[in-house]
């Protein structure tokens, strides 16, 4: 949304236009960009008053970057009038009167501010054993190179969080043996550890037995923590991975806003 105004008239000369007894004008200008669901079906909007139909936008106006501009008729008493977005089966609002996201609305999609690019590698021992195997120590490199804060994860984008005051953050973490190829991080070794010392366990966002997407469930606002990838986990081969009670540590901080 990119302005706002409540003019008393529209147009000039015999094209003036005032509003109806009761009513008053409320003119907006949005531009329409990529969203971020996967949905192959354009979304739909409207303008809306409570108590009132919705007044669709015409769908020839909804294409990726272009300017819609649009004077709507109120009641003149109105505090509250939206234009609506529906997406994906997503709705958000945003106030014709002072450009106010809706209160339901999905906090995390309204930061600019969602990815720390972290780079760092850690080393540490892990304990290797399995049914019939003699167990053995061997050094391990995880790393972990960027988190990101998301609504619409997944592999598809059809994973979301359990509600809009929530984002799942999202790592992009591998482990390596020597000479190996880096491969994922089974959650059951993946911890946050929020400022206040609230810990977080790391969830699988693919729901599959051969694929990790490691991600943790955090407020929409986290801006900063501590990734733990220690203790124990099973891979499906049916290897137990021990890292101990250390293990490994990276720090994770995403700028406010």
């Amino acid at each position: 949304m990119t302005g706002l105004a409540t003019p008393d008239v529209v147009g000039s000369g015999d094209a003036a236009r005032r509003p109806a007894e009761g009513q008053r004008f409320l003119a907006v200008r949005f531009t329409v960009e990529p969203g971020e669901g996967r949905s192959a079906t354009p979304p739909a909007l409207s303008y809306q008053v409570p108590g009132a139909a919705p007044v669709p936008v015409a769908p020839a106006l909804v294409a990726p970057g272009s300017t819609v501009e649009a004077v709507v008729a109120v009641p003149a008493d109105a505090t509250q009038a939206d234009l609506v977005v529906l997406d994906d089966g997503l709705e958000q609002r945003l106030s014709l009167v002072d450009g106010a996201p809706g209160p339901g609305n999905v906090q995390v999609l309204a930061r600019t501010q969602r990815t720390a690019e972290v780079g760092a590698s850690r080393e540490t021992d892990a304990l290797f054993s399995a049914p019939g195997r003699v167990p053995a120590t061997f050094p391990v490199t995880v790393r972990l190179d960027a988190a990101t804060l998301q609504w619409f994860a997944g592999p598809d984008g059809s994973v979301r969080p359990r509600d809009p005051a929530r984002a799942y953050l999202v790592l992009d973490v591998t482990m390596a043996l020597p000479e190996g190829e880096p491969g994922a991080v089974p959650v059951d070794l993946l911890t946050l550890v929020l400022p206040d010392g609230t810990r977080r366990p790391g969830v699988d966002l693919t729901r599959s037995a051969d694929r990790v997407l490691a991600a943790f469930d955090v407020p929409a606002g986290f801006t900063t923590g501590e990734v733990a990838v220690r203790g124990r986990a099973t891979f499906p081969d049916g290897v137990t991975a021990d890292l101990g009670a250390d293990g490994v540590r990276f720090p994770v901080t995403i700028p406010a806003g």
